[in-house]
């Protein structure tokens, strides 16, 4: 695989990796069954109130691919190794909910019903709760994504550079051009700095320069 190409699947895989974590957040995980008022009724807890955190992740790592992708191959060690450290933390915060699911999802429950007490078992030994599969897809997007980091650290090196258009414009100058001038090369010099008129870097004007007026 070419280095461009490597570059833009890692990048891809960032994003829909992100992307998806983020779509996670939004549906529902856990739900609950709850006896208000002589009858059973249905709470569903989403990512949102299950794993509040995970939102947050995503959009950092979101926000992070186009650091990545301009940045130079020590800065984007530094990028991968944060994508990772946001990635573990989304892995933590969608494997928690798994080991409690009726503690997680009770503030839903509560704000729905009012109720601050439930059992945490029905008369036939089932639990009140269902988890769904969102939690476990928001495992493997989280496990992908400190995949993925491993992958950025270990080929960015072989990334190509980015374009010049992104780097700072006052941090080089180009080399004086011998040959004839124009009003835009003289325009774009004045624009970064540098004399028109000095053709050589000797500091002495060229021949297209007026000569002074004698006094």
């Amino acid at each position: 695989m070419s280095p461009k190409r490597l570059k833009g699947t890692i990048l891809g895989a960032l994003a829909l990796l992100n992307l998806g974590l983020l779509l996670t957040w939004t549906q529902t995980w856990v739900s609950l069954e709850i006896p208000v008022a002589d009858a059973l009724r249905t709470i569903e807890a989403t990512g949102e109130t299950v794993a509040p955190a995970l939102s947050a992740l995503a959009l950092a790592g979101l926000a992070l691919i186009a650091a990545i992708a301009l940045a130079g191959p020590v800065f984007r060690i530094v990028l991968a190794v944060l994508q990772g450290l946001l990635a573990a933390c989304a892995l933590i915060s969608s494997v928690l909910p798994l080991l409690d699911p009726l503690a997680v999802a009770a503030p839903a429950a509560i704000a729905a019903t009012g109720v601050t007490e439930f059992s945490t078992g029905s008369a036939n030994g089932d639990e009140p709760w269902a988890l769904s599969a969102w939690p476990y897809v928001a495992i493997v997007c989280s496990a992908l994504l400190l995949a993925v980091a491993v992958a950025v650290l270990v080929t960015s090196r072989r990334w190509p550079v980015s374009s010049r258009k992104y780097q700072a414009a006052g941090g080089t100058t180009s080399a004086p051009v011998d040959g004839p001038r124009d009003r835009v090369a003289d325009w774009d010099a004045v624009t970064h700095g540098d004399d028109p008129t000095d053709r050589g870097g000797s500091g002495e004007p060229s021949a297209d320069a007026p000569a002074s007026e004698p006094r």
